[in-house]
């Protein structure tokens, strides 16, 4: 995962952020109709507490933003972030 210094990451559509030393942030874009018919789950629990999470559907209820901000020192030591994208790859919208 990130060290130190703030950072982003992405790959196939998935965004992670690092701002701050404390702060992990998550921003994909979804299929909004595949979502909600598929079994992911988010925010991933496997990343630990999320207090922060929301999604931003859009009005023709065809794509939607999710985007999820941890505190770090509450994700579990070892996680990883590319098993997590393969997981969420399917739901990202298409261009």
């Amino acid at each position: 995962m990130f060290k130190g210094r703030p950072t982003s990451y992405k790959m196939h559509g998935v965004n992670w952020s690092s701002s701050t030393r404390y702060k992990l942030r998550l921003r994909v874009t979804l299929n909004w109709k595949k979502y909600e018919q598929g079994e992911l789950v988010l925010p991933p629990p496997d990343m630990g507490k999320c207090k922060e999470w929301r999604f931003e559907i859009a009005e023709d209820q065809q794509s939607a933003i999710f985007s999820a901000t941890w505190e770090r020192r509450m994700v579990p030591n070892g996680i990883d972030l590319d098993e997590i994208n393969k997981r969420i790859e399917p739901y990202i919208k298409s261009p």
